[in-house]
């Protein structure tokens, strides 16, 4: 399953405060990134490399339960 990063945020419930996992230097530009639908594996990798708020999710797993509750 592939969601755009603002619908896996919605989704999760987290808080992307700097987003330095979304490339903003690639030559597709971070709101083409931002945008792109992605996978939550994809996303996860993602925000272990951005700075986030708090939560309590602390792994892949914890996120994918999080995520499909709120589906």
């Amino acid at each position: 399953m592939k969601k755009s990063s603002a619908e896996w945020v919605r989704l999760s419930g987290l808080e992307i405060i700097d987003p330095d996992g979304w490339n903003r230097k690639s030559s597709e530009g971070f709101d083409a990134a931002w945008a792109r639908e992605i996978t939550l594996n994809e996303f996860w990798d993602k925000v272990c490399r951005s700075t986030i708020g708090r939560t309590n999710i602390n792994s892949i797993e914890q996120l994918r339960r999080v995520v499909f509750h709120n589906l």
